[in-house]
């Protein structure tokens, strides 16, 4: 990960978030990769989720909506108050989230200062990045794949009723396909 200075010394000295995202890289830093600490630890648990539900769906009940919206609500608001940090802040690396000065005051610092500064692997952005996008992950897996089951499993209304009249409609293909 190149630090914010970096980039301004190597490219542009702005903190402008739209500015900041045209530049893709350069031979001594190198090249810029799509890569999202919340998009990571979401689909990872995904991932896990799928394996655990393949083992487990028997004995697993579908998450209830208000679940479902307490699990995602941690992402909306980190997520979101990264945006607003960033764009009030005045740009990149300037809002409250990348100080965390309130987060600081909360603990009355009992963590160490790399702890309150940056998103490099550790601090607290990076852990909040981490934990909301496994929750949400969490929620995706525990709401959407009982859902996914259950209609692969049984079908949709429609399907029957559909599957049933192509039956009655072409009785040969039926006994041909054993459809």
């Amino acid at each position: 990960m190149c630090s914010l200075e970096e980039i301004q010394s190597a490219w542009q000295n702005t903190n402008n978030p739209l500015l900041l995202r045209r530049f893709i890289g350069n031979e001594a830093l190198g090249w810029k990769v799509a890569l999202s600490d919340r998009m990571v630890s979401m689909h990872t648990i995904m991932l896990l989720g799928l394996v655990i539900f393949a083992v487990f769906r028997q004995r697993l009940a579908r998450l209830p909506s208000w679940a479902f919206v307490v699990l995602r609500t941690p992402i909306a608001l980190d997520g979101g108050s990264h945006a607003l940090s960033d764009v009030l802040g005045g740009g990149v690396g300037l809002g409250f989230r990348d100080s965390n000065a309130w987060l600081a005051a909360l603990t009355n610092t009992a963590l160490p200062a790399g702890f309150y500064v940056g998103d490099a692997l550790g601090p607290f952005n990076w852990l909040m990045r981490l934990l909301t996008g496994s929750l949400m992950g969490l929620a995706a897996v525990w709401v959407f794949f009982p859902t996914l089951d259950d209609l692969t499993r049984r079908g949709t209304p429609g399907t029957v009723q559909r599957h049933t009249r192509a039956r009655a409609a072409a009785p040969e293909i039926s006994q041909e396909t054993g459809l």
